[in-house]
């Protein structure tokens, strides 16, 4: 099973999104783009690791061009 596991309270943690999301613009793009990408990264419960995967497909076939993992120790 996978955890969030941080030093600072959920309370803050939810802040600091709501303050990053005014950063954010949304706009009509002036062409389709022909790739996109998707990441994620998860977090052990009881072990300093990261888990973080990216993919990169290639439209509109959603075509698999690229897929890659990797796990490292962290530090918080």
């Amino acid at each position: 099973r996978f955890y969030f596991l941080y030093n600072r309270p959920v309370k803050r943690l939810i802040e600091a999104q709501r303050r990053l999301v005014q950063r954010t613009s949304y706009q009509p793009l002036k062409r389709s783009p022909s790739l996109i990408a998707g990441i994620d990264v998860a977090y052990l419960k009881d072990v300093p690791v990261g888990i973080a995967a990216v993919i990169v497909l290639k439209l509109p076939e959603f075509k698999i061009l690229e897929k890659v993992a990797e796990v490292m120790k962290v530090r918080f």
